[in-house]
């Protein structure tokens, strides 16, 4: 959720506040009509709104990891995690996370180097400052591409030109590509510019991938994604928008529903509308003209 002012409660109340002679259908409504406010309003502004929606999510490809059954220890010095693992650590692991526990105090790296079955060496920021005699728990995750494609077809990804925002990370490079189908298909992994490099491009439901072949691994990718606003299900949700211009322009838009559907004489709100946009789109640095705002309003509505 976005907003930490605005509960469904304080908003609906907020917005009725004005109107007069509401029933309890429309009270009975409106997690219906909240959701559907919101979720019309990023569906039309998504272009200056979308950043506050950019998610990232690391891609967990596989439930099959490993975990750690014994003699399990790590090294500062040379960033060593030593564990019998079941199954034991291979060098197809490179790239991959993992997690382990001392006591309370938990740690996450990545597996940089495989030594052996039972020693790999990590890289990361959350890793312990003293040795660890005595590791509680080892969990490595799948986390890098057996395929040189990914399915985000579960991802809710926001499909109002959202999906053109999408961006891809690994631990294995700080290169990474993004490309158009055509681009992708032409993209040499052997060319001396592409070096170090990780190419993908998006094709329906699935990224697709290459990389340079002085990369051993993908490694860990994460993938920073516009979602979809959350839907409210409850008086205390939070509404899924930012606070400010957007909220204002979702307060407007929801007593235009509420008078039209359930009073007798439906108020006109085009100006309160086409103000609140405007001042939406003022607050992103976005100039639009008189004909684009009054687009926007007959789309919202």
């Amino acid at each position: 959720m976005l907003s930490r002012i605005w509960t469904v409660e304080k908003f609906f109340k907020h917005a009725a506040a004005q109107l007069y002679g509401l029933d309890s259908i429309a009270w009975a409504q409106r997690y219906e009509l909240v959701n559907s406010v919101q979720f019309n309003i990023v569906t039309q502004l998504f272009g200056m709104m979308s950043s506050a929606y950019m998610t990232p999510t690391p891609l967990v490809l596989d439930t099959a990891g490993a975990y750690g059954t014994g003699g399990m220890s790590y090294a500062v010095a040379t960033k060593t995690l030593t564990a019998t693992m079941d199954p034991v650590f291979a060098a197809g692991d490179v790239g991959k996370l993992v997690a382990f526990r001392d006591g309370t105090t938990t740690y996450l790296g990545t597996i940089e180097t495989f030594t052996s079955t039972t020693a790999v060496i990590l890289a990361g920021n959350n890793l312990p400052a003293a040795d660890i005699a005595a590791v509680a728990d080892v969990i490595k995750i799948a986390t890098t591409p057996s395929t040189d494609y990914i399915s985000i077809a579960t991802i809710n990804i926001m499909r109002a030109g959202g999906q053109l925002k999408l961006a891809l990370e690994s631990t294995a490079t700080t290169t990474i590509r993004p490309l158009t189908l055509e681009e992708f298909r032409k993209w040499s992994t052997s060319a001396m510019p592409n070096a170090n490099t990780i190419a993908w491009c998006l094709s329906g439901e699935e990224i697709l991938l290459k990389k340079s072949s002085d990369l051993t691994t993908y490694g860990t990718l994460t993938l920073r994604y516009p979602r979809v606003p959350t839907a409210v299900t409850q008086d205390g949700d939070y509404l899924d928008l930012p606070d400010g211009p957007p909220m204002n322009l979702a307060l407007v838009l929801m007593r235009k529903e509420l008078s039209t559907r359930f009073t007798k004489t439906p108020a006109d709100y085009t100006a309160d509308l086409e103000s609140a946009i405007k001042g939406l789109a003022t607050s992103y640095g976005v100039t639009l003209k008189t004909e684009e705002i009054q687009q926007k309003v007959r789309a919202l509505t």
